[in-house]
């Protein structure tokens, strides 16, 4: 799997589920300025932005369960009084990542908890509180959204990242991590 950021909440998925189907493409949260060609779209909240797409994707907005191509996604709510917003895991490669979206909450509730999982790669806003991180104990953290990430890797014990153009993750990478780790990307 290839992880790749186009800054704020955008990222883009490349997915090798099935060798004789090809990759699949899966965005979540696309940007205004950039093409993209993806077999799967994803919005964690409004306004729900299409017209740059060049493909028929399977669309997602909001909370429930899917199946797509061998790829499992569940959208969680996360609505607040100041704006809507959907949790999305998604497990593929035998890989559990989590976008929390716009979150606007300082902690978790336990059904939110119960429901995203066991995560290997969490993707999060670092002004989101460390609380949950900690409720979700991921074994990598992608940040996302964000100008400035110094006062977020210092809170994390970290000193600095060397940003990365994308990542390439397989299972049996995640499987050696033993603690928290830090990756950031370059939009």
């Amino acid at each position: 799997m290839q992880i790749i950021w186009h800054g704020q909440f955008c990222f883009e998925l490349i997915i090798n589920q099935n060798k004789k189907q090809g990759p699949v493409n899966l965005v979540i949260d696309p940007i205004a300025k950039k093409r993209f060609r993806p077999d799967i779209l994803l919005f964690t909240h409004k306004p729900f932005e299409t017209q740059r797409i060049k493909s028929s994707p399977f669309i997602i907005t909001g909370p429930g369960e899917y199946e797509i191509k061998g790829i499992f996604i569940q959208g969680i709510n996360s609505q607040s009084e100041k704006e809507e917003n959907t949790i999305y895991t998604i497990t593929a490669e035998q890989i559990q990542l989590c976008h929390l979206g716009k979150l606007n909450q300082d902690e978790l509730n336990e059904q939110q908890v119960e429901k995203i999982g066991r995560t290997d790669v969490l993707f999060i806003k670092p002004q989101e509180t460390l609380k949950v991180i900690h409720q979700i104990e991921p074994k990598i953290i992608i940040p996302m959204s964000y100008e400035k990430i110094d006062r977020f890797l210092k809170a994390m014990g970290e000193k600095s990242v060397e940003p990365l153009n994308k990542l390439s993750l397989r299972s049996k990478d995640l499987k050696e991590e033993e603690k928290m780790k830090i990756i950031v990307l370059k939009p």
